[in-house]
């Protein structure tokens, strides 16, 4: 029912404004021009509703850009991947694709598509993160996500009574780098550990630990005797509580991730006396998260556990799921906005009342220079105005502060026209012209200029379009759009009325 309705209304706006323009014609002895007033009132009515609809409903389709709504803009540089011997051999070391990042990125930000979030290239080797109504909590937040590498390694922890790790422990000892190598075999890592877990690792005698140059804890890991189980073998991660009802982080393997977790608990059982338990170090982003013991063979599933708040795990669980970055983007963006909700609100305000500001003036000059053609001037700015913000939303483009100067703008570029025009019928009377013969030869003689500076006025918008920010984008289509328009309404509307 609903929708029979809307067709009814749909086609009520199109057919009545024609068939009460060719009433008035008739009635107004004209009946050539029935077709243009009823065109002219359709584009009223049509407009009317689209603007109405927009303001008084708020699912009505107008769009306001981060400027007026509030929000954040971030930039990120990425950083291609390293080039490794297999793309060496391919021939292309290079190359990565700039929209991989960008839906990775986007699986992070906006898992479940949901939110109206927006990612995409800023040029070669950029993106842009466009977050509307955003307060800075969030915006840290989605930086926290972004910046994380998305690794997830599971590793064996070097254990000073486990004596197949005797050699990689003593090499380590006399290594001052991350790597430990055993001539050209790498046979162990130091790794940095988290801030939670330090005091477990540091309180454990059987762990290889020491301090960087930073202060920070690093522990020693297996590198060679470790099968490597990463999480590009997830099949799934959601949140969930461990045994002691703390937040954590539970995960599934697919199959070839549970047949070489599996090998690598089992390679790693407890020694049937006990005394030796070994430890499953969870790495994070190159960080060691947690070490588990292991007590017996697991394949399919797992928990990470730590100190970790209920927004951390949701925040994990989204960039496990994403999966790791095909490229790296630098720590902090390279450019942020933020502008509260308040700041727009009132930024709309100020808007507001300059377009008013701007309108009133331009038809209060108007009507005291022209008389009765400044009134049809102004009528035709008003229309251009309701019909570019009618097509703005049809179109669903985003209303930007600049698009409210781009639509400031018009108003003097449509009034422009109509001065051209009257200026040539002024000179038609001057010359003794009659006033139908004055009225037809200025429109007439005034078209070339109108045409001319509004094509290089409309040249000049394409460009803006094509090759500037979402702000100047604004900017452009209002001009493009209030440019176009103003030829229809201070060209033909005004000359029906004349």
């Amino acid at each position: 029912m609903p929708t029979f309705l809307n067709m009814l209304l749909v086609i009520a706006v199109i057919v009545v404004p024609f068939v009460v323009g060719g009433m008035l014609a008739r009635r107004w002895r004209m009946p050539d021009y029935g077709w243009q007033v009823g065109l002219i009132l359709f584009a009223l009515t049509a407009g009317g509703l689209v603007a109405f609809n927009a303001f008084t409903n708020p699912q009505g389709g107008l769009k306001l850009g981060i400027d007026l709504r509030g929000g954040a803009i971030l930039v990120y540089e990425v950083s291609p991947p390293e080039a490794t011997a297999e793309s060496k051999a391919a021939g292309d070391p290079q190359s990565f694709s700039i929209d991989k990042v960008v839906s990775a990125v986007q699986r992070r930000v906006n898992p479940g598509g949901v939110k109206e979030v927006s990612v995409r290239p800023f040029g070669e080797r950029q993106i842009e993160i466009i977050i509307p109504e955003a307060d800075q909590a969030e915006v840290d937040r989605i930086e926290r996500q972004i910046s994380r590498a998305g690794t997830l390694e599971f590793r064996i922890l070097a254990s000073r009574r486990d004596s197949r790790h005797d050699q990689a422990i003593e090499q380590a000892q006399r290594t001052t780098g991350n790597t430990v190598r055993i001539g050209d075999r790498v046979v162990a890592r130091w790794l940095p550990v988290d801030a939670e877990e330090e005091r477990n690792i540091e309180q454990n005698p059987e762990f290889l630990t020491r301090r960087d140059r930073n202060g920070r804890l690093q522990v020693l890991v297996m590198i060679e005797r470790s099968p490597a189980v990463t999480g590009a073998y997830l099949s799934a991660a959601r949140p969930d509580v461990d045994e002691y009802g703390k937040p954590s982080v539970t995960f599934g393997f697919n199959a070839t991730g549970a047949r070489l977790f599996g090998r690598l608990t089992s390679d790693n059982l407890p020694e049937a006396d006990g005394r030796l338990v070994r430890h499953l170090g969870i790495v994070l982003d190159g960080n060691l998260a947690s070490a588990p013991t292991i007590q017996s063979t697991i394949t399919d599933s797992g928990r990470i556990t730590g100190n970790f708040t209920q927004q951390e795990v949701e925040d994990l669980v989204g960039v496990l799921r994403a999966g790791s970055l095909p490229a790296t983007l630098s720590e902090e963006p390279i450019s942020s906005l933020l502008i509260g909700p308040t700041l727009g609100a009132d930024t709309i305000e100020r808007g507001k009342w300059a377009m008013i500001a701007s309108v009133l003036v331009t038809i209060v000059f108007m009507i005291v220079y022209y008389r009765f053609a400044g009134i049809v001037a102004s009528g035709a700015v008003l229309t251009n105005v309701l019909l570019t913000v009618a097509i703005m939303i049809l179109i669903k483009a985003t209303f930007t502060l600049p698009g409210l100067a781009g639509l400031a703008l018009t108003v003097g570029m449509s009034v422009d026209a109509n001065v051209l025009i009257y200026e040539r019928i002024r000179e038609e009377l001057a010359r003794g012209a009659a006033l139908r013969m004055a009225i037809r030869n200025g429109f007439d003689r005034a078209m070339s200029a109108i045409v001319d500076s509004n094509i290089t006025t409309l040249m000049t918008a394409v460009v803006l379009y094509v090759l500037g920010t979402d702000q100047v984008k604004g900017f452009a289509v209002t001009l493009f759009l209030g440019i176009s328009i103003s030829l229809f309404t201070s060209v033909f509307c005004a000359r029906v009325v004349f």
